[in-house]
């Protein structure tokens, strides 16, 4: 079963949830291969690297955007 897109993000970077901003996480989804959920990530381009990101509001988000 394949992990889920955060999981991949956070190991293949050897960050924590705490130390992945929303401009990091970003940038690591396109590495990824993940260029369809760009279009819905547009907003997260918005945060500056300095800004720190609630992971856990993208953690309750995610399943939302991938439903529309």
């Amino acid at each position: 079963m394949e992990k889920p897109l955060i999981d991949r993000v956070v190991e293949q970077n050897s960050l924590t949830l705490d130390e992945l901003d929303a401009g990091q996480y970003f940038v690591r989804i396109q590495t990824l291969g993940a260029s369809g959920l760009s279009s819905q990530w547009t907003n997260v381009q918005s945060f500056t690297v300095e800004s720190r990101f609630d992971w856990r509001y993208l953690l309750l988000t995610l399943p939302i955007l991938l439903l529309l």
